[in-house]
Order: C-alpha cells, then sequence, then structure tokens
C-alpha cells in the first residue's frame, strides 16, 4: 500500500463529493471515503486529495476535475505497510498496526500540510528571489529598473503570499484527536518529523520576515522619491514665479 498527496486545486467541491459518495463518508473533518477495497480518499479544505491503497497510478483512481478547483499538481508519496508487531518509520515506510479513519485522517493531514508548505516554498522562493535582484539594484545604482507601479505590484504580490502563510498558522498545532488517543499522538509526531514541518515553517517564517523588512525598505525608497519629485516640483513652481516676476518687472516695463 501507499499513501499519495496531491494539491489537487484551490479547494474541494463539497457537494460533489457529497453526491458521489454518500454514506461512504466516514469522517467529516477532514473529509474521509472509505472504499469497498480497503483503500480511502481523503479531501482537505486547502486543495489536497489523498488515496491510500494499492493502485499507483492516480489518474485509474478517480477524476480529480469533478472535485477540486483549479488545477495545480505538487504531490506526495510514501509506501504504507500494515504491521501487528511495530509502529512508525522503518526504512521509509510508514508502518501502523491497524487502519482506520482517525489514523487514515491524520495520515492524509500532515502530508497535506507538507504540501501546503511546498506550494508556500516554491511561491516565497520565487518571490524571495525577485527581491533579492530589487535590493542588488538599490544597492548598485541607489534605484531600480522597476517603475513604481511595478514595484508596488512585487510589494502586494510578496505582502499577499505572507498572510496566506500567516493564515495558514494551524500547520504547526496537533489535530484534538492526538491529545485524546496516545497511539495517534505518537502517529502525528512521527510524521511531523518525517516531513520536518516545524523546521520548514521556522525557515518559512524566516524567510517572510526577511521580505517584510525588504518590503519596508522599498516602501520608504518610494515615499522618499516622491517626497524628491514633490520637492523638485515645488522648487520649478517657485523659480518659474521668479522668473515671471523679473519679466514683468524689467521686461513688460520697458
Amino acid at each position: 500500500m501507499h499513501i499519495y498527496a496531491l494539491k489537487a486545486g484551490r479547494n474541494y467541491k463539497l457537494k460533489n463529493i457529497r453526491a458521489t459518495f454518500g454514506d461512504k463518508i466516514v469522517q467529516k473533518s477532514p473529509l474521509v471515503v472509505a472504499l469497498d477495497d480497503n483503500a480511502y480518499y481523503v479531501f482537505l479544505e486547502y486543495g489536497v486529495f489523498v488515496y491510500i491503497g494499492t493502485n499507483k497510478n492516480i489518474a485509474e483512481v478517480v477524476d480529480l476535475s469533478e472535485f477540486f478547483e483549479g488545477t495545480t499538481r505538487l504531490s506526495e508519496t510514501m509506501p504504507l505497510k500494515i504491521n501487528q508487531e511495530k509502529e512508525g518509520m522503518v526504512a521509509g515506510a510508514l508502518h501502523v498496526k491497524t487502519l482506520d479513519a482517525a489514523k487514515v485522517g491524520l495520515m492524509a493531514m500532515v502530508l497535506g500540510r507538507s504540501l501546503a508548505l511546498e506550494t508556500h516554498e516554491k511561491s516565497v522562493g520565487e518571490s524571495f528571489d525577485e527581491f533579492e535582484s530589487i535590493i542588488a539594484e538599490f544597492k548598485e545604482r541607489g534605484a531600480s529598473k522597476l517603475s513604481t507601479k511595478d514595484l508596488f505590484k512585487k510589494i502586494a504580490s510578496a505582502m499577499q503570499i505572507r498572510h496566506k502563510v500567516i493564515h495558514a498558522m494551524d500547520l504547526l498545532s496537533a489535530p484534538d484527536a492526538t491529545w485524546e488517543d496516545r497511539e495517534l499522538y505518537d502517529l502525528y509526531i512521527t510524521l511531523n518529523e518525517e516531513f520536518e514541518i516545524e523546521a520548514r515553517y521556522k525557515t518559512l517564517d524566516h524567510k517572510l520576515s526577511t521580505f517584510y523588512q525588504d518590503t519596508e525598505l522599498i516602501l520608504g525608497f518610494i515615499e522618499s522619491r516622491k517626497a524628491l519629485i514633490l520637492e523638485a516640483i515645488i522648487v520649478l513652481l517657485i523659480v518659474f514665479e521668479i522668473l515671471i516676476f523679473f519679466f514683468e518687472q524689467f521686461v513688460l516695463k520697458h
């Protein structure tokens, strides 16, 4: 068996899922569907689909376009074995004594969090590289090739990513069920460490803090540039007024 998680879109279509699977839905949060062949589907609110079973070709399992909005395709895969004697990670595979809706939901949640982090890591990485080049321009030339409008677009994009990640703060919180079940808690810790959820989140948070500092620097530059332009306009107006005065006093009167 294996666990296959896919970032299938922005969010799932609950109405379609209920209409298709009906009484096969065995858990609502996260939404777990139990299939006849000891396989499971899990639908997570942030657009992640998880399949647990023996089929290695996800395209043969389900048509995801019916259940998700969007077409992103990041994925995570992990081998899964039912082992009555031992639980935990063994040679890259997850071993569990039994498989039920609670464990399936928990496994799906952690893999889904990993994919959510990967999505944010990719977006932050791209924006981070862009800002690095902009900051380098400021250091070398004291200005940027980008217009003020384009700079504001870059800043808005970076801040939007930052807000999304802040909104995903629950990536670090343990599900409520783990506090009531020691076996679930141990499974959660095992998976959390395997996918380095906390370490990756801290790295992401550090980059976002750097983002914030960079955007403050760029905004400060834009405000300074606006102030200089305004001062230049005022000086030009004063000079223009003086020229008019001299023109009236010494040219028109003679």
